[in-house]
């Protein structure tokens, strides 16, 4: 990679390659925190990981609220008939 770079105690390609635990949460608070110390000061990996990563953590939300949104209005139309 020609952008590699280590911040945060971890090199690009050790932050894009952690970036699936990242998105699920996985990772250890250590791990997270420098991965997170790399991405605020990296702006490859920011662009590439950080930005993906906020995209899925909104596409996630907005699917746990829509789901919830479902099944609320489901039980309303079942206890009006």
């Amino acid at each position: 990679m020609a952008t590699e770079r280590e911040i945060g105690g971890l090199r690009c390609s050790q932050v894009l390659e952690h970036l699936s635990d990242l998105l699920d949460d996985d990772l250890s608070p250590e791990l997270r925190e420098r991965i997170e110390a790399h991405l605020s000061g990296c702006a490859y990996c920011d662009k590439f990981g950080g930005e993906m990563s906020r995209l899925v953590g909104a596409a996630r939300e907005h699917l746990r609220a829509s789901r919830s949104a479902d099944r609320e209005a489901a039980i309303l139309d079942a206890l009006r008939k």
